[in-house]
This record gives structure tokens, C-alpha cells and sequence, in this order.
């Protein structure tokens, strides 16, 4: 779109992020879980790094069983800004308050 303003002309440009093609990521972390010695964090990193790149972040979530899954992959989650679905209900981690493991 080119603007007339006065005796200038400028062109408007759509934001970068907007003329990214999007995509999504959709993580069955429950079959397809962190690898050992590895953290969930770190998965996500090199996620975005390997398919992200010439697109932006439409979605990033997991799905996970946030009582059965292990207390440190769920911050690691939240701290990488990935949405949760937990037993078909869909949950931003962030700023979610986990509750502790329960004792025996």
C-alpha cells in the first residue's frame, strides 16, 4: 500500500511476524516423551530452531497428564511458554499454580 503524504510517498509493510506463513506444533508428550538426560526445555529450544525458521509461532502445545507427568518437565513447559492440554482441557501453564507431588 503506498501512502501520500504531502510530497512524500510511503509504503506501508505488513509486520514481518504477520507475512510469516504460521505453524504449530502438537506434542504427544505422553507417547513421545523427553528423551533421558535431556530437558523438556531443551526439546523445545531445538524444536523451534529446526522448523521455525521462515515462519511464526501459531501454537506450541503438549498434551500431558500434569499429575502423572514429572514435576520438573511441567516447569520446564511453563517456562518455555508451551500450552498444555490436559485430559481433553485446554490449559496455559503460565503463571499456573503446580501443586505438589502428594505424599504417602
Amino acid at each position: 500500500m503506498l501512502l501520500r503524504l504531502g510530497m512524500f510517498s510511503v509504503k506501508q509493510r505488513r509486520p514481518v511476524a504477520e507475512s510469516l506463513p504460521p505453524i504449530g506444533v502438537f506434542w504427544d508428550i505422553e507417547n513421545c516423551g523427553v528423551p533421558c538426560r535431556k530437558s523438556a526445555l531443551a526439546v523445545v529450544s531445538r524444536i523451534r530452531e529446526r522448523f521455525f525458521s521462515g515462519h511464526r509461532e501459531a501454537e506450541f502445545m503438549c498434551v500431558c497428564d500434569i499429575s502423572k507427568e514429572n514435576r520438573e518437565v511441567i516447569q520446564e513447559l511453563n517456562y518455555a511458554q508451551v500450552s498444555c492440554i490436559e485430559n481433553g482441557h485446554f490449559t496455559y501453564l503460565k503463571n499456573t499454580f503446580i501443586p505438589s507431588p502428594r505424599r504417602s
